[in-house]
């Protein structure tokens, strides 16, 4: 479901649209998803979630899974009429995901990330058009962490803010990190340090309106200025959408949020 990498070369005429959700493990009184793993996995998904060991994995699989199909289920007219479980994710537990069905093989790009009992699903029906989305906890975070992935220019920047803002920058700094890595997908070998990040507007984070707010690119792999990422916090959780546009990066994409019902 569509090409990783920044090889994109084509120039599109409209801007792209993004369809996201939230999905929260137990709001439905049937468990962490509203329907027996049975129902909406795929056979081979079946077999792909019996072969992770650690239970949080397995959380991490069913919820993530849910969360998408569901999303594609609101989002795609082709899967508007399937049966979830004749559809095929392929992919790990996070990250960028292949989609076909039993009928076809869908274009564009799906990405999923998980954190705790929810899942951040986004997906673009654009081809050629890498995408990447990531849901980080804000927490405190050791020095180590800091050296490991992040330049002393990004290192810098964080330490200009005050003390109580520090573990918010940190989260959105690895989450935009780890949406472009998941748009660049497994065909390219890319450290965390060689995207360099500048977070200007940390301290407008919390808006009334939720709105997607810009991060600057300083350094990432095609070139800072063919990506558009985007972020929102919501309570202790951020949230990141990166997506590479190259020359096409003129246009803002379009971000629709898609709220799921209790059964897709």
């Amino acid at each position: 479901m569509g090409k990783t990498g920044t090889e994109n070369k084509r120039m599109y005429d409209s801007p792209p649209i993004i369809y996201w959700t939230l999905y929260e493990a137990g709001d439905y009184r049937s468990g962490l998803v509203p329907m027996t793993p049975a129902s909406f996995l795929h056979p081979l998904e079946l077999q792909r979630m019996e072969e992770v060991r650690l239970r949080l994995r397995r959380d991490a699989f069913l919820i993530g899974r849910w969360a998408a199909k569901a999303l594609l289920k609101r989002t795609q007219p082709a899967m508007q009429h399937l049966p979830l479980c004749r559809v095929f994710l392929g992919g790990d537990v996070n990250g960028l995901m292949d989609l076909t069905t039993d009928r076809q093989t869908v274009s564009g790009c799906l990405a999923i990330s998980t954190s705790g009992r929810q899942a951040f699903c986004a997906v673009t029906y654009r081809d050629d058009l890498p995408l990447g989305a990531s849901l980080e906890h804000i927490h405190p975070r050791a020095d180590s962490f800091l050296v490991d992935y992040f330049t002393r220019l990004e290192i810098q920047e964080l330490r200009g803010y005050p003390a109580a803002v520090q573990n918010a920058w940190m989260a959105l700094g690895w989450s935009v990190k780890a949406a472009v890595l998941t748009a660049l997908g497994t065909e390219l070998r890319v450290e965390a340090r060689e995207i360099v990040v500048s977070i200007p507007n940390l301290l407008a984070a919390k808006n009334p309106m939720q709105a997607w707010l810009p991060v600057e690119l300083i350094s990432a792999p095609g070139g800072g200025d063919g990506w558009k990422v985007m972020w929102q916090l919501r309570g202790e959780y951020i949230f990141t959408i990166a997506v590479w546009m190259g020359k096409s990066a003129i246009f803002q994409p379009v971000i629709k949020e898609v709220t799921l019902p209790e059964e897709a």
